[in-house]
């Protein structure tokens, strides 16, 4: 095992007329401790891939530097790397068994059989692949194959793994599954692990810290916790979490006529965003207790099951609810609600940057 330290990270490709285009990548600097699992997640196009490839040594940095432990990567060849990486494509070897595609990079670097047929079952053991070592990739199930690609990383213990989206072709139920036993196989083996994702509920629930990217940027890393209830940036915010976080213009201390306390930091004559998440929308008798009460009304109700996602119109804003179990109101009808004063995100209107009270 071993901590990965970026620093100065950039990635510019040539532009249509040879000039340097945007940078896919721009000044990244991101610590990785010994046994961590990071998430790097953020829309397609915001440097993540690009990220974990740089790691890698599939490609060379324009600038910065990418450290494993104390020793610089710089010119060090992807295969003198001892990082293994797990790919979207499964890039299964159609012609070789089970057994032989996770031994496979252990042949080529000459391991003896015997050796070599112990860390292949010990992997296969790991995944619950000990029954199918004889099958061929066609064969197999696509989580089967997901958890082949993942034993042919495992088996040669290296001090990092990479993930790039490796259960994105999965269908939901076993996307979901195979998170839950990808996540406790890394936890449990204890190496240093960078899992690369745009979906949000993997970052959420995989992470032990989460990097939110965009455009290129890091735009904040630290806990999902941390991220989901103080976003440092409306971007963030509006990214992480679902349903999305509703944004309102308050302008002069008003949101819609309602009075609204502003942070304190903030001038009445300044105006802001609010953001609350739709969970901590108010609605009927509970928005008694709440600040900024209004009437709304029902647009459409899509009930989940354990829960019922409501949008509202007030005044002409959309406004996204969430509520516990069903909900019996109707399309049409007119309903109370209200903030929770405990719970509102207030950004800069220009900026986008996070406003918090002083002190």
């Amino acid at each position: 095992m071993a901590s990965l330290t970026l620093r100065g990270l950039t990635k510019r490709y040539p532009g249509r007329k040879a000039a340097p285009s945007h940078p896919a990548l721009c000044d990244l600097d991101l610590d990785v401790a010994d046994g961590e699992l990071l998430v790097l997640v953020g829309p397609s196009g915001c440097g993540k891939s690009t990220t974990l490839r740089l790691i890698a040594g599939l490609e060379e940095p324009t600038d910065g530097t990418v450290q494993l432990g104390d020793v610089p990567l710089r010119g060090v060849a992807p295969a003198e790397r001892d990082v293994a990486m797990v790919f979207q494509g499964y890039a299964l070897y159609p012609h070789l068994c089970v057994a032989d595609n996770i031994g496979f990079s252990l042949k080529m670097r000459g391991v003896k059989q015997a050796e070599r047929t112990r860390r292949v079952k010990e992997a296969a053991e790991r995944l619950g692949l000990l029954p199918l070592l004889d099958r061929l990739p066609q064969e197999l199930s696509g989580g089967e194959r997901q958890r082949v690609a993942m034993g042919r990383a495992i088996v040669r213990s290296p001090k990092v793994f990479l993930f790039d989206e490796p259960l994105s072709n999965l269908d939901a139920k076993l996307r979901t599954k195979l998170r839950v036993e990808l996540t406790a196989l890394v936890r449990r083996i204890g190496t240093t692990a960078v899992y690369v994702t745009h979906d949000q509920a993997e970052a959420m629930t995989m992470a032990d810290r989460m990097a939110v990217m965009d455009r290129g940027r890091l735009a904040q890393v630290d806990t999902p916790r941390m991220i989901y209830e103080r976003p440092c940036n409306r971007f963030v915010a509006q990214f992480i979490g679902t349903p999305e976080i509703n944004l309102l213009r308050v302008a002069q201390g008003k949101l819609f006529r309602a009075e609204v306390p502003l942070p304190s930091c903030v001038d009445t004559e300044q105006e802001v965003q609010l953001g609350v998440r739709p969970e901590h929308v108010l609605l009927g008798e509970a928005a008694a207790s709440g600040i900024a009460k209004m009437t709304a009304n029902i647009v459409a109700s899509e009930p989940h099951g354990a829960h019922s996602v409501l949008h509202l119109d007030v005044e002409g804003t959309s406004i996204r609810a969430r509520h516990t179990g069903f909900f019996d109101a109707g399309v049409g009808e007119r309903i109370d609600m209200a903030l929770d004063p405990h719970h509102l995100h207030w950004f800069d209107a220009t900026s986008g940057q996070r406003i918090d009270d002083e002190g």
